[in-house]
């Protein structure tokens, strides 16, 4: 169709170009014949040129499949190997159409390609890890295997999460094949909030649509802490003399702590009877005050 189209382009274009020339009444028959010799060449020229472009945007032209060769020439009896080529981009199915056209013959041969893209693979050794309780505001670190076992190289790197509990050490990376297909991940925690949790960490592998994840549980709790005595008796104390007692507050936590004593039921009368020295502070772990 588009030859057929070409062709009656071209000779519009060209009986037009005789017609203009032939009505400008040249006298010397020679000159006008040189003229539309030079005219004919230029139409035959630009047709040509056409016609290169419009093969060229006929071939065959994917990203993920290649045909080399992508035109040619086959000679009586003779035999042409071409060979198509997939290289996917992603880890997902494609699928092209192409078609084989010949000189002289109506029909085109069509020939479907189709292929899918593995892409790279990896895991963590575990799914999911339960840290149990944890303190508020402490810093504990876990160390998990990353370990690529698929076939390609490997580059992953982290969901950054605002607000996360956790930060990835490192946040992304590459993992090679065996013996070079493992990575530890150190996943730092701190939480300044009391209460259970459970974050699921995703980590993106470059050409999968999927991430993989973990998942981290446990219950966040605040320091804890004693009295070394239960209570304090005073017995029959004299109205305005000054008794004084002591005792500790252990702090039994791995973090430090701070305090702050009251009396509520003296804060109901104008002239409290206790006072608490310090009434503030804070103990360090495993400490007394």
């Amino acid at each position: 169709k588009i030859e057929r189209t070409f062709e009656q382009s071209e000779a519009e274009d060209l009986e037009a170009v005789e017609e203009e020339l032939t009505s400008r009444g040249y006298q010397d028959e020679e000159d006008l014949e040189y003229k539309l010799l030079v005219a004919r060449q230029e139409v035959m020229r630009k047709y040509k040129n056409l016609r290169l472009e419009a093969a060229k945007s006929l071939l065959f032209d994917h990203d993920n499949f290649s045909v080399d060769p992508v035109a040619g020439e086959i000679f009586p009896g003779g035999i042409r190997e071409v060979t198509f080529s997939f290289m996917p981009d992603n880890a997902t199915s494609f699928k092209a159409m192409a078609a084989l056209e010949v000189d002289g013959v109506v029909d085109r041969i069509p020939v479907t390609l189709r292929g899918t893209g593995l892409g790279p693979k990896a895991k963590f050794l575990f799914e999911q890890l339960d840290i149990g309780k944890v303190y508020i505001n402490a810093v504990h670190n876990y160390s998990v295997e990353l370990e690529n076992d698929g076939q390609i190289d490997v580059d992953y790197k982290f969901e950054t999460i605002p607000g996360s509990r956790f930060k990835c050490t490192p946040p992304s990376g590459r993992l090679g094949r065996v013996p070079d297909n493992t990575q530890t991940i150190i996943f730092t925690f701190s939480a300044s909030q009391e209460g259970k949790f459970e974050e699921t960490i995703k980590c993106w592998l470059k050409g999968n649509q999927d991430p993989i994840t973990i998942t981290f549980k446990g219950e966040v709790t605040g320091p804890t802490f004693f009295f070394e005595r239960k209570s304090l008796e005073w017995g029959n104390v004299s109205y305005g003399f000054l008794t004084t007692k002591n005792v500790s507050i252990v702090n039994s936590s791995e973090i430090p702590m701070r305090f702050s004593l009251r009396v509520p039921e003296d804060e109901k009368y104008m002239q409290r009877e206790f006072k608490m020295v310090p009434p503030t502070g804070q103990i360090l772990p495993s400490d007394t005050g």
